[in-house]
């Protein structure tokens, strides 16, 4: 049995190498990063927003930079940073927000801004479900309930 200490020794090794590698890799596979511009218009103002999706392992982060424009012509700055918690099911993602960042730069009123998107965007503890379809390498669909609201554009390849 000592006789094939050294190979045994050597297919452990190896095997430990290989779960490493393939854990790695899938942590890349299920890690998104994209950008979408998003516009949405009623009847006392219009946003106009880029946002940047960043899902890792169970966390991620979406960053909204944009401004607000109200019909009187009055425009103020929005800069956040929404940091959740997520889980996946097929391509349902479950996010629950832990942390909204305004930052100093942000001249939108909160209360302003909840009644144009989810609370989630804007309070701490507020789920949302998105469903995230590949649509091509280099782009992704996302949909609230069963409306797409945008596609997001892959920032993790060279296209």
């Amino acid at each position: 049995m000592i006789r094939n200490a050294p190979a045994i020794i050597f297919f452990l090794v190896a095997l430990t190498i290989l779960i490493y590698i393939s854990m790695q890799v899938k942590k890349v596979h299920d890690s998104l990063s994209c950008t979408a511009n998003y516009i949405q218009h009623n009847d006392n103002a219009s946003i106009n927003l880029s946002i940047g999706y960043d899902f890792g392992e169970r966390r991620g982060t979406i960053n909204l930079m944009g401004n607000l424009q109200e019909n009187d012509g009055r425009m103020y700055t929005l800069n956040r940073k929404i940091i959740f918690n997520y889980h996946k099911d097929g391509s349902d993602y479950y996010l629950k927000t832990t942390e909204s960042i305004i930052f100093p730069d942000d001249r939108v009123n909160t209360d302003t801004l909840e009644k144009r998107m989810p609370s989630f965007f804007t309070k701490k503890d507020k789920s949302m479900v998105l469903k995230i379809l590949k649509n091509s390498e280099s782009n992704y669909l996302f949909f609230i309930d069963p409306v797409p609201i945008y596609i997001c554009k892959n920032t993790l390849t060279s296209e």
